[in-house]
Parts: C-alpha cells; sequence; structure tokens
C-alpha cells in the first residue's frame, strides 16, 4: 500500500513522492525523535513458549502475529492481556507517565525462565525456594503503594488483572483453606494464574457491578452521620510486603478520627435483591438468621484476608438491597488466618511457583485447544 503526498507539495516545499506505508512514520510530533517500533512497551514482551510441547512433536517459536491468533481465542485470558498489546495508543492525556511505568512492580509473570522447562522436578523446586526469598526481600514499600494508586480502578485496570496472576486473594482464600492432602490442585492453580478467567455477563455479576457505587454512597451517607472526620476513598490491589503472594482489593479503605482506620466489603445480591425476604431460611446465604455473617461462609475468609494484607483491625460489611441494607463491622482475627495462611503459602512454594516458573500448564492448555 502506497500514499500519495503529492498535494502536502504546496505545505512542505519537497519534491512531491510516494512512499510504502512502512517508512512513513504516523507518531505525534512530540514523539518523533523516536520510531514507534523503538517505544518499550509496559512490560518486556516475554516468549513464554516452548519450541517443544513434548519430545515426539516440535514447534516452531510463536511470534505477535500468532500470539495475536490466539488471543482471537482466549480475548479474555489475562496471560494474553498481560503480552498481547490491547489496540490502545498513547495519547497526550494518558493517566500513566513514564516516571510511574518505570516505577511500577512487575508481576510474578515476569518469573518465567524457558530454560527452567528442562530442570529435574527438585533443581525447579530448590530454584522456587530462592524466588520466595528474593520475593520477599526485593518487594518495596514504595513499589506497592505506587500498585496500589494505579489498580484503584480495579477490574477496569490491566495492571490490576496482571497482578493478581499467581497470588491467593480473598476470592480463593476459602476454596485454599479447604485444600486437603489428597486435594487435585490443577484447578485451584488454574484459578489463580487466571488461565480460565472469562469477563461472564450474567445477570448476577451484572448487578453487583451495577449497583456497588450505589451501595458505597448509601455507606457513606449513613457512617459519615454516625463517626467524626469519616472519608471513604477507593481502594486498589494490596499486596503484603512480607509474604507478597497474598493481595486483596476491597471496596473501599475507611477512616475516622473516631475508629482509625479499616476496609469496606460491599456486597449487592442479585437473589435477595428486592429484599431480604426469605433469606434466613437459605443455607447458601452469607447471613445467619441474626443477620451475622457466618463464619464459615468464603466471604468471612475474604474480609479477614483484606484486613491481614492491608494491615487494620476492622472490616465493614456492607450489605445491600432495594428495601433495606445490613451494616456489620467484623474485626480481624488472626486465628482464622493461621491455618489457610499456611496452606497458602505452601500452594504457591509447590505449585503456583513452579508454574510461573516454567508455564507448564499453560502450555499444555493452550496446545490442546490451539494446536498448530
Amino acid at each position: 500500500m502506497y500514499i500519495d503526498i503529492l498535494q502536502l507539495e504546496r505545505h512542505v516545499k519537497k519534491e512531491g513522492r510516494t512512499s510504502p506505508l512502512s517508512k512513513i512514520n504516523f507518531s505525534r510530533p512530540k514523539q518523533n525523535a523516536e520510531s514507534l517500533t523503538s517505544v518499550a512497551p509496559k512490560y518486556p514482551m516475554t516468549n513464554f513458549y516452548s519450541p517443544e510441547i513434548d519430545n515426539r512433536i516440535l514447534y516452531a517459536e510463536i511470534n505477535d502475529q500468532d500470539l495475536m491468533q490466539l488471543k482471537s481465542v482466549f480475548p479474555t485470558a489475562a496471560i494474553l492481556t498481560s503480552v498481547v498489546g490491547g489496540g490502545s495508543s498513547e495519547t497526550d492525556t494518558a493517566s500513566e507517565t513514564e516516571e510511574e511505568m518505570l516505577s511500577l512492580l512487575e508481576p510474578l509473570t515476569s518469573l518465567y525462565d524457558p530454560t527452567a522447562k528442562t530442570l529435574p522436578p527438585e533443581d525447579v523446586q530448590q530454584r522456587c525456594i530462592g524466588l520466595m526469598h528474593s520475593l520477599q526481600i526485593s518487594t518495596t514499600a514504595e513499589a506497592l503503594a505506587q500498585l496500589e494508586l494505579v489498580t484503584r480502578e480495579q477490574a477496569k485496570c490491566q495492571d490490576w488483572h496482571v497482578h493478581r496472576m499467581g497470588r491467593v486473594t480473598g476470592s480463593v482464600l476459602h476454596r485454599v483453606a479447604s485444600l486437603q492432602d489428597n486435594t487435585p490442585r490443577l484447578k485451584i492453580v488454574e484459578k489463580i494464574m487466571q488461565y480460565n478467567r472469562k469477563d461472564l455477563d450474567l445477570p448476577a455479576l451484572n448487578w453487583g457491578r451495577d449497583m456497588e457505587e450505589t451501595a458505597r454512597k448509601a455507606y457513606n451517607t449513613a457512617m459519615e452521620q454516625m463517626h467524626t472526620g469519616f472519608t471513604l476513598t477507593h481502594a486498589g490491589l494490596h499486596i503484603k510486603k512480607e509474604s507478597p503472594f497474598l493481595g486483596a482489593s476491597p471496596d473501599g479503605l475507611v477512616s475516622c478520627t473516631c475508629c482509625g482506620s479499616g476496609v469496606l466489603e460491599v456486597k449487592c445480591p442479585y437473589k435477595y435483591r428486592e429484599g431480604l425476604l426469605g433469606c434466613h431460611d437459605d443455607p447458601s446465604f452469607c447471613m445467619d438468621a441474626a443477620l451475622e455473617l457466618k463464619h464459615t461462609h468464603p466471604y468471612y475468609y475474604q474480609v479477614q484476608l483484606q484486613m491481614y494484607v492491608c494491615g487494620v483491625q476492622f472490616c465493614d460489611f456492607f450489605l445491600w438491597t432495594k428495601a433495606e441494607t445490613v451494616y456489620r463491622r467484623i474485626t480481624f482475627d488472626k486465628n482464622v488466618l493461621e491455618m489457610p495462611l499456611k496452606k497458602a503459602e505452601q500452594l504457591f512454594i509447590d505449585h503456583i511457583l513452579p508454574e510461573l516458573l516454567t508455564r507448564h500448564l499453560l502450555l499444555v492448555q493452550t496446545f490442546a485447544f490451539y494446536p498448530w
């Protein structure tokens, strides 16, 4: 394809000529000092595919076009959104400065090492123990604070999705806590790695997303009347510095002069969107007959992890319906987390880190679905 620029002659006072598209720089004036192809990506592009899936089949190295084809099959796979461009271009009003991009914490997916696939399992395990120690000492409070700030849009933010990959968060802690010695780890590893993540268009999920801000405003109005100097701010992804495999994204950070700092968790149950009539007879409902959060429910583990990761002593659990709201202040209980956190750390070292290092499950899953 060629572009005729003869008509520009009277403007630039140069001899008209045709140029191939590949020779034309379409960058904005402020970017002309460097070509578009020289702009470094936010995260270094890593070729995380092995040339072979087993000893019998040889595959060619995967290029950008192959990745784009794969993304058309898995459009919402978090691993692909982290290495394949999402189609957005840099603008003059970009929200992230170059300084922010340089200081942002590297995601756990950057731990991938293609040479680790050929190592014996015992060597991989030793590498993972070393990586765990390295993560604990290299993760700085400044980098974590910056990550929390830039991910406050949560699900709307790509960085939020990317940095949750490989981390145990509140939404999966209950499942981790229920793991037994003979429980297969495949499904929980795939979930934590977000290999099977989909943007589901379900009424219950849509209702929760649509009503969350309405619920936040109702909570904020009530708290302003009950507390002195009350503030509510949005929260991004928090990561525990001493345990960087743990992450939490509460629905808000709360503070007042009378109670100190805490977190907010909002629930808008679609099943009871009109009111709580009949909820007492529902064994799956998160609250008991006294409308207290059940200690056996996944939500209880979720808010306990949020408090632990964020370093606060209470969580305001706010349940919103059209007819009524329920507010309960949950206090931090370290005893509740003692066993789940041990299981989470062991799962991370034994299964998540090896997957981050080798991408074995991703390769098997990808080529099984999309064999070239």
